[in-house]
């Protein structure tokens, strides 16, 4: 014979969330980042700037001297 116990146990329904994937088109949103590359070239620190496109996955990217707003609006 089984013994039940005083409490009964309830089961917890688990959400189960649906995300939507926004469409975006080539160009509509691009990632900019700056990183400072380790290795010195020539003697000289060496900074990377990078742009991605998030819809196409498109990529460039160009090395600068030194981290400086001039660097920036070049790129």
């Amino acid at each position: 014979m089984k013994k039940e116990g005083l409490v009964k146990k309830y089961r917890v329904k688990r959400v189960k969330y649906k995300y939507i994937k926004a469409e975006r088109k080539p160009g509509e949103l691009v990632e900019i980042d700056v990183k400072y590359v380790s290795k010195d070239i020539e003697n000289k620190q060496c900074y990377q700037y990078t742009a991605i496109d998030t819809a196409s996955r498109w990529r460039h990217l160009n090395v600068y001297d030194e981290q400086s707003s001039y660097n920036s609006i070049r790129f």
